[in-house]
This record gives structure tokens, C-alpha cells and sequence, in this order.
């Protein structure tokens, strides 16, 4: 009889983990980095045994063995499992393992022939650096902008990430906000093109990871 056959996908990135009890294929890379709200899908060859078995043999740990409140769904295909991330996601920087045991079979009550482990870990700001060589005023002098990069602890661009949308933005004059890259200084009363330089600082308040300079004031306008 065919064995059972598991179909790990990555849903965020669009590939693909195989399990079997025959082979053990990867196509992506152990030891992955992923947002915090990870969601994974097991998708199997054919119709799921969707019970306490299945359920209790897949399993998430942190790094210090601790099981992981995590929740599932079966697919409307029966041939899915959704592993959701616990209420608030995963932590921070923290790794896990996720554990597909033996005991997850078919429908017709075909078991796995092993159980089968995925390493992962939650990015986590690693370093932010503002690219930008100075601060651009535009709008008569009421509107600055400046490009920055935010980066993982592997060194990825995670910029336009969920992870980076928590960054404190402050600078020397008027009030700045942070988004996909580009900071945006607002300044009705003190004109931007009237100034030298601006300080700006980004924070991330989680790492404690953090970029500041003074940077110098551009206009192709007239003052």
C-alpha cells in the first residue's frame, strides 16, 4: 500500500518542504527565518485522519523545549493542515522546532513511518541604517524625506516587513514618521530649507537596536 505522503509548504515564500515515509526531499532550506505571524500548511497526498491523534502529534517548541500554544485547521480540501502561530505570534528572535510526529496519518488510518522536524527562527531587527546622505526638503520647506534600511540578524532586507513596522522615528525639529523605507519630517513652523542639518534617530525598541546621525539639509527650492 502507498505510504503516506507529507507536503510541508512555506506559504509566505511560494515553496515547499516534501516528507515521506520513503524519502525525505527538501526543497527549501532548514533553519529558516520567518515573521512572527508564521502560518503553516501541511498538505498531504490524500484525505487527512483529522483527529486528536493527528492534532496531538504536531507539535511547536521554543528553544528551551516548551511547547508552543499553537492551533490548527483542516483545509477544504481534507488533504491540509493550517498551523497557526499563538495568539500574539511567535516571539522576537526566539527559535522553534516544529515537530510533525509519526502518529499523523491518513484518513484510512496510514501512519507516518517517522517523525519529522522543522527548525525555525523569528527575524528580529538586526541593524538600521539610513542610506539616505541628507535630508531632502520639499513642499516650501515644510516636508523633509530620507531613505533608510532595516535589516534582519542574518543580514536580509526586511524593510517593508511586519517586524519593522514597530520603529521609532524621531528627529531634531518637527514630528517624523517611518514607513517602507522612506522617513517623512513634518514641519509647519520651523522651515526645513531655513536649517543646516536635522538630526534623525531611528529606534527599534524590542533590540534596543538603533541608527542616529545629524544630517545635512538639501533644497532644490528657494528659500
Amino acid at each position: 500500500m502507498k505510504k503516506l505522503k507529507l507536503l510541508l509548504v512555506l506559504c509566505i515564500l511560494g515553496t515547499s518542504l516534501l516528507l515521506s515515509t520513503n524519502v525525505l526531499a527538501f526543497q527549501v532550506t532548514d533553519n529558516q527565518v520567518v515573521y512572527a505571524n508564521k502560518k503553516w500548511i501541511l498538505e498531504f497526498t490524500g484525505a487527512v485522519g483529522y483527529d486528536d491523534l493527528t492534532k496531538q502529534a504536531i507539535v511547536v517548541t521554543d528553544s528551551k523545549g516548551a511547547k508552543v500554544d499553537i492551533s490548527f485547521q483542516l483545509g477544504n480540501d481534507n488533504k491540509s493542515i493550517i498551523v497557526y502561530p499563538p495568539a500574539g505570534g511567535y516571539k522576537t528572535g526566539e527559535s522553534y522546532t516544529l515537530k510533525v510526529g509519526k502518529q499523523v496519518h491518513s484518513a484510512k488510518g496510514i501512519q507516518m513511518k517517522q517523525d519529522r522536524f522543522i527548525h525555525f527562527s523569528i527575524e528580529k531587527v538586526g541593524k538600521i541604517e539610513i542610506t539616505s546622505a541628507a535630508l531632502i526638503s520639499i513642499d516650501g520647506g515644510t516636508t523633509g524625506k530620507v531613505n533608510y534600511k532595516v535589516l534582519d540578524q542574518n543580514g536580509n532586507d526586511i524593510t517593508n516587513s511586519t517586524t519593522a513596522n514597530n520603529l521609532t522615528f524621531q528627529s531634531g525639529v518637527g514630528t517624523a514618521k517611518g514607513s517602507n523605507g522612506v522617513i517623512t519630517i513634518t514641519s509647519p513652523y520651523i522651515k526645513l530649507n531655513t536649517l543646516k542639518n536635522v538630526q534623525i534617530t531611528i529606534l527599534d525598541s524590542s533590540t534596543g537596536v538603533y541608527a542616529s546621525d545629524i544630517y545635512t539639509v538639501e533644497s532644490f527650492e528657494e528659500k
